[in-house]
Formats: C-alpha cells, structure tokens, sequence
C-alpha cells in the first residue's frame, strides 16, 4: 500500500453541537471505536478500530461531510441542520495515509467494496491492518455516498474519544452549516437542500383525484 501525505489539505467534518443523550456540548473532533471484540458483529463505522483506539472520519470537501451524515436523503430537517456545525481545518503537519483510492491499491485487494460496501467486517479488518503499520496513521478513501468521487474520506487513527487528532493543534472553524453558501450551493446543484421536515420521512406525490 502506497502511502500519501496530506499535510496542508483542508477538511471538513459535520457534527452535531451537543450530545443526544447527555446534552453535553460535543467537540468538533471525534474519534469512535468498535465497543466490543466480535468475530461477526457488524457494529461501528467503516474504518472503526477496536476500543481503545478511535477513528476520526473527515471529508476533503463540504459536500462529503454533508453526504456522509445525512447520507442518501435528499432534503434534510432545518432543525436537524442547525443542530450540528461545520467543522473546517487544514491538517497541520506532515500526515502520512495509506490511500486506498490509489490504483496500486489493487495489489493490496482493494476494492470499490472497501469504499462503498456494507461488509463492516471486512473494512474494519482492513483497517486494523492500516493500523498495525507504523508508515501510516491513517486511510484515504472515496467518500460513499458522492458517486462523483471528487470528495475523499479520511480516517485518522488515534486514542477513541473527543481530542484533537494526535494532540496537534489545528486551526480550527466552525459554522451554522444553513449559513454556510458555499455548502447550500453545492446542495442545490446535485438536487439536495434543507426544508421543514424530517429528513428520514419519505415525500411521495399524492394521489390523483378521482375523475
């Protein structure tokens, strides 16, 4: 596996302000872990690591960071928006990934299943492997849900928590997503936007009045 360093790139990450549960204000970084060794749990996210390691999951553009929250819905609650910020930073130092989206990753047995497919097993199989790799901190894949593939996902492996990656410090800003034009521009161009309503309620046409 080819490493790429990504020192320098901007990135987004999409997060909700406090805690569902606790209401305890969240920070912009954070890093989720698989709770529970499991040789056949599907649990936790793509690159997920076994507790107590994290992955921190970011997008190189906004549009990935949106995508990859709200995923396939195509209008998403305004109450549901304003209730997250949109993180944005460049990553500050040197920052070696093993990129995934590289051909030679074929060698490896990379697939478009590692980017897009729902086998948890196996992506968090691959991730650990990255993990166990002392040239890499990290993996660089396509983002699922932009078919265009012109947003990346970068996942950085470090302690499981909220904590800045590594603890290096990066300039960090975030924004109320809904004020944010360059996303809301980007939305309207591949036909997604905001409305009052929740964004897992399925809209259908009504039925046609009886003649």
């Amino acid at each position: 596996m080819i490493g790429v360093d990504v020192k320098g790139r901007e990135v987004f990450r999409l997060f909700l302000i406090r805690d569902p549960q606790t209401g305890a204000k969240r920070q912009p970084f954070m890093h989720s872990s698989v709770p529970a060794p499991s040789a056949d749990s599907p649990a936790g996210g793509r690159f997920d690591l076994r507790s107590p390691s994290g992955s921190c999951y970011l997008s190189s553009a906004r549009l990935g960071a949106w995508v990859e929250v709200f995923r396939g819905a195509r209008m998403v609650d305004r109450r549901d928006a304003r209730s997250r910020r949109m993180m944005q930073s460049r990553v500050p130092r040197r920052l070696v990934l093993a990129d995934a989206t590289s051909r030679s990753a074929i060698a490896d047995g990379v697939t478009l299943d590692l980017h897009a497919g729902s086998n948890r097993i196996d992506t968090q199989r691959f991730a650990a492997t990255i993990d166990a790799d002392p040239a890499f901190r990290g993996i660089q894949a396509w983002a699922r849900h932009d078919p265009s593939k012109s947003a990346h996902t970068i996942a950085l492996f470090d302690d499981e928590g909220e904590h800045l990656p590594y603890g290096w410090r990066w300039n960090v800003t975030t924004t109320d997503p809904l004020d944010d034009l360059e996303l809301l521009t980007e939305l309207a161009a591949c036909g997604l936007g905001v409305a009052g309503v929740p964004h897992d309620l399925p809209v259908v046409k009504p039925a046609p009045e009886d003649a």
